[in-house]
């Protein structure tokens, strides 16, 4: 009951209107908008995963995936807002997106499969980056989130694989 009392209350504070966000509608998610959680540190935390791991996936996150989503994972001001292109800038990986609602596996499939349904530029990165790059660069990613992001993001995770 206290887990789920912290869920909601991490819910209402980063996404006090609860509105969707009708650019990740599809397969891989049920997920909101959000509003970005009240940290400052763009400091990995070690802890949530290994120094080591957290290194390599630093390194593949910077070689790969910054020139999007930015050196620090801050992805595009506008992420929320169709570009002249018609697709969705990317997102924040730094807890104050979207991206801690979806289970690891979706995470994983985005990685390797780029953006569902044409919604967005992500490429496909299967067969560039291999299982062990694409789990340290999320690994990296959500050693910038905020305890709380990650306490409610393991919950949700955890609850994917009893589905």
């Amino acid at each position: 009951m206290n887990e789920l009392l912290l869920i909601l209350a991490v819910a209402m504070l980063v996404n006090p209107k609860g509105t969707r966000d009708a650019s990740l509608d599809g397969k891989f998610t049920q997920a909101k908008s959000v509003e970005a959680p009240a940290f400052t540190s763009a400091r990995p935390t070690v802890g949530f995963h290994d120094a080591a791991r957290l290194r390599r996936g630093q390194r593949v996150f910077q070689q790969n995936c910054a020139v999007c989503h930015g050196r620090l994972a801050e992805g595009h001001p506008d992420w929320r807002k169709l570009g002249m292109d018609g697709k969705f800038p990317p997102p924040p990986l730094n807890g104050t997106g979207h991206d801690w609602h979806h289970p690891k596996a979706a995470l994983v499939q985005v990685i390797k499969n780029g953006s569902p349904g044409g919604k967005g530029n992500m490429p496909a990165w299967q067969g560039k980056l291999s299982d062990q790059e694409i789990e340290g660069v999320i690994a990296w990613f959500q050693s910038l989130w905020p305890p709380e992001v990650r306490t409610v993001w393991a919950r949700i995770d955890r609850e994917s694989k009893r589905q």
